[in-house]
């Protein structure tokens, strides 16, 4: 009992120093507003193949792992539209209820209330350009696929997708990677498979 006190302890400090670290990104809060918002939030641990909904309003943030999120919304089939790794947030705004998120690593997860949230704006107004910061953050996601969508061809699409995300590539599985760029499995295996030996496509020494 007291190693996993002890476990979780080490978990809660990781966690919140990468949230503090990604936040000094944007606006490196005052102390006070720092320890209010340290007690204000709560931290979840996800298994791979974890499902999580989104809680209305709320603002997650990803100190560790990886996850996938669909939307569901008037779709026979969910569809991938994200992939969140360590140190992206998560803006679960009420209109997007038909998402939802699943862990494809394990994910140590920073969430925010909504109500949290608010209470935190109506005494420290100065966090509004940090919130939208981290909603930009958030968003950057979901623009991007909208933007390789609207791409006609089929082989930039993927090339773009391999640039973004090259560095969680090897967690990714096929038939998610087809999800997400909207291409036929078989087309995309054959596609992706010549594109990886591509000179412009390997990883970066």
């Amino acid at each position: 009992m007291l190693l996993c006190l002890i476990l979780w302890v080490m978990v809660e400090k990781m966690a919140f120093h990468h949230l503090k670290f990604k936040l000094a990104e944007y606006l490196n809060p005052d102390p006070v507003i720092w320890e209010k918002l340290r007690h204000a939030v709560q931290i979840t641990i996800l298994y791979s193949g974890e499902y999580v909904m989104h809680e209305p309003g709320s603002i997650a943030f990803i100190a560790e792992g990886l996850l996938k999120e669909y939307d569901a919304r008037q779709r026979r089939r969910p569809v991938i539209i994200n992939f969140l790794n360590a140190g992206n947030f998560v803006i679960a705004a009420r209109h997007h209820q038909h998402r939802y998120l699943i862990a494809v690593l394990p994910v140590t997860l920073v969430t925010l209330s909504f109500d949290e949230a608010i209470a935190l704006y109506i005494k420290h107004h100065e966090l509004l350009p940090l919130y939208r910061a981290v909603a930009a953050n958030y968003e950057g996601g979901t623009l991007f696929r909208y933007a390789l969508l609207e791409e006609r061809f089929t082989e930039k699409r993927i090339r773009l997708f391999i640039n973004r995300y090259r560095t969680i590539l090897p967690f990714l599985k096929k038939k998610d990677m087809a999800s997400y760029l909207h291409i036929e499995y078989d087309y995309f295996v054959r596609l992706y498979g010549r594109m990886l030996i591509l000179p412009s496509c390997q990883p970066r020494p």
